[in-house]
């Protein structure tokens, strides 16, 4: 998963003990339910012993820096939908995290 399998599949797929690879993010809730997990997780609810987390709302960038990836696998730029990130941080927040960036 991430960048690099995002930009050469067959090439991560090669790797010694790499049983699947996902280039999308938004095929792992199928890939999990193949594998048997029915409940699937649909967002962070804790960060075990920190009181700070970090909330995801946008996926692509389009700043080209020149040591990133990014950009070249994932131009698009989307957010999540507001409702689903108001509720990871009620999540958040009634797990103990104090601080969100």
């Amino acid at each position: 998963m991430g960048c690099y399998a995002t930009r050469a599949p067959a090439e991560v797929a090669a790797l010694l003990g790499v049983v699947e690879v996902v280039a999308d993010k938004r095929e792992l809730p199928g890939l999990l339910r193949r594998r048997g997990l029915d409940d699937v997780p649909t967002g962070i609810d804790r960060f075990d012993s920190r009181r700070r987390a970090l909330v995801k709302v946008q996926d692509g960038c389009r700043m080209k820096c020149s040591y990133c990836i990014v950009p070249k696998v994932r131009p698009h730029l989307s957010s999540r939908p507001a409702e689903e990130i108001l509720e990871e941080v009620r999540r958040l927040v009634d797990h103990g995290t104090t601080r969100l960036c």
